[in-house]
């Protein structure tokens, strides 16, 4: 039996480097957010990223939607937020580190191709240090669970901040987290010192 038949999680991982943080979503194995996320869109018609830059009025109801779900539903799995120290590759494997008794086995590792440098060294080293035999670069503009990480990881942020963004869209999905996230019966947002 394949060691992607048993359970574990799937890691996704992007960052924010104006304030230096890195959001690793970890969403457990098989990953059923990707249909679900899928339903979301076709309900409100929307294709277009959902990442914390491009908030507009329009996708205002549809982010709501994909916040809400995130916290009714255990299947999109939890994010941690990890401060980055030294340099981004470094950062990443520490923040790696830091989850993986929570999240063990990791059946995969996918990075925003932007976060890291291109080379197969680092990869390699992901794969050696956590057993996993899946660590691929992929662009956040196809993968909507990259782009789910960016979201939640820039909400965690603006959450723990004590200023409301300027924006008043992105002012009220961070209420609309707030919510959502203070329903839910489980932790699902984890900001690490």
């Amino acid at each position: 039996m394949s060691r992607q038949s048993h359970a574990g999680t799937v890691i996704f991982i992007d960052e924010n480097l104006k304030d230096k943080k890195i959001g690793l979503l970890s969403i457990p194995w098989p990953p059923a957010p990707q249909q679900i996320l899928a339903r979301i869109r076709e309900k409100h018609g929307m294709h277009d990223e959902m990442k914390w830059s491009t908030i507009s009025r329009q996708k205002v109801p549809f982010l709501t939607d994909v916040i809400e779900t995130f916290f009714a539903n255990t299947s999109f799995g939890r994010i941690n937020i990890i401060p980055i120290a030294g340099s981004l590759d470094d950062a990443i494997f520490h923040a790696l580190q830091v989850v993986y008794p929570h999240c063990f086995p990791y059946n995969g590792i996918f990075i925003d191709d932007h976060t890291t440098p291109k080379g197969y060294e680092f990869e390699r080293k992901l794969k050696t240090t956590f057993d996993c035999n899946c660590v691929l670069r992929l662009d956040s503009k196809a993968t909507q669970l990259l782009q789910l990480c960016d979201l939640m990881l820039n909400l965690t942020i603006r959450v723990s901040a004590d200023v409301l963004p300027a924006s008043e869209h992105k002012a009220r999905l961070v209420e609309v987290f707030k919510v959502a996230r203070n329903k839910s019966p489980f932790p699902r947002c984890f900001l690490w010192p």
